[in-house]
């Protein structure tokens, strides 16, 4: 299948569950292992199964959780030799049956969920290029919520980390209005550990380096709040070159995350930072 997909391409787009019939020895296993992570990238919206058969035991045989922690899908147990293999094997196909399609409404469910979650960040934006920082930040601290709410009730691993990512970047986000809106400089620094955390959390390797990179910046918009809230006689040439040494990293993880705009800006934004810390030191 792996090497002639094309051949099966249609019909395992048309298809609503994928169910792979293994023994369980490690090898065998090792295989089917690949042969799923093959499919799932191939084959999106299709709920996977597997039903181990365990009539030719050897000593390489796992148990079902072992499997199921091995190749990461709901296994189901058989032996083709047992007195009952007849019902056994229909039951196990009832409940994959009923098993997806309580998932897919539950998927269903989530999306819509989702949605106005989503819809929430939007609107904190919005509010946020209106100069309405109140609001933002409440739209920032209900949309965290709810994402936290629906990190518990997913039951897939790569979606639950997927939301919880979502939710620290929300947080992020509602500390940086609340540090702007009521001047106070240490939300920043609680805003880039929510970043640190949702980069760690993030599977993407751009989102994650555009992510660690917001997290600096916020270091930095920490510190000059804090300059400006000083007495001034803070202000030295360590903390001139700290600025930039943040700046020079914020700059060198978006470069490799490849977002040139983002290193243009930061290597421009650097440069102002330098020119309004020496009118600070000067008034």
């Amino acid at each position: 299948m792996v090497r002639n997909f094309n051949l099966f391409k249609d019909l395992l787009e048309s298809i609503d569950i994928i169910c792979v019939v293994s023994n369980s020895s490690m090898e065998n296993l090792k295989y089917n292992q690949n042969l799923l992570l093959f499919l799932k990238k191939k084959v999106l919206d299709v709920d996977f199964y597997v039903i181990a058969n365990f009539q030719d035991r050897k000593k390489d045989t796992l148990k079902v959780d072992k499997i199921e922690e091995l190749i990461g899908v709901k296994t189901f147990e058989y032996s083709a030799v047992q007195k009952d293999s007849k019902e056994r094997i229909y039951s196990i196909i009832e409940e994959i049956i009923v098993r997806s399609i309580q998932e897919k409404k539950e998927k269903r469910q989530l999306i819509s969920i989702y949605s106005d979650i989503w819809s929430k960040i939007e609107n904190a934006k919005i509010f946020e290029t209106q100069g309405d920082r109140i609001k933002a930040i409440e739209c920032f601290s209900n949309a965290a919520s709810q994402f936290k709410r629906l990190s518990s009730k997913i039951a897939l691993t790569h979606d639950r980390e997927e939301v919880e990512g979502l939710y620290h970047l929300s947080k992020a986000w509602e500390f940086m209005s609340y540090a702007q809106e009521k001047m106070e400089p240490k939300k920043f620094l609680e805003a880039s550990n929510h970043f640190i955390q949702a980069s760690e959390i993030i599977p993407d390797n751009k989102l994650k380096l555009l992510t660690l990179g917001n997290s600096e910046f916020c270091k930095v918009l920490n510190l000059v709040m804090e300059i400006e809230k000083s007495d001034k006689t803070s202000i030295n040439t360590d903390n001139t070159l700290k600025i930039k040494e943040m700046f020079n990293k914020m700059a060198k993880l978006y470069k490799q995350g490849g977002f040139e705009k983002e290193v243009e800006w930061a290597l421009v934004t650097s440069s102002s930072f330098e020119k309004y810390i020496k009118v600070l030191k000067k008034t």
